[in-house]
């Protein structure tokens, strides 16, 4: 009877510590994926805040309108450039 308790109170501990692992594992990812979202957020904002300076500029604010695609393709780059120095699933 010692014996058969022993081994369920055993069972039980390793499941508990089984969960507690999990839940810690997942609160270290969900951790991960807001850190990884806000270093995105921070990357967007400053192409962003670089891009509002540079059209609020008076020597570029009128472009030619290849320079102004030239300036809409580097913008789109450097965001797609934040994508993939952080990822988001």
């Amino acid at each position: 009877m010692g014996t058969l308790f022993y081994t369920k109170d055993r069972e039980l501990k390793i499941k508990e510590a089984e969960i507690k692992e999990k839940e810690a594992q997942q609160i270290e990812e969900k951790v991960d994926k807001e850190s990884v979202q806000g270093q995105l957020d921070d990357c967007l904002a400053d192409v962003s805040e670089r891009f509002r300076e540079f059209s609020n500029d008076p020597e570029t604010r009128y472009q030619t309108s290849e320079g102004v695609k030239i300036v809409l393709d580097l913008y789109d780059k450097q965001k797609e450039d934040c994508f993939k120095r952080f990822p988001v699933d």
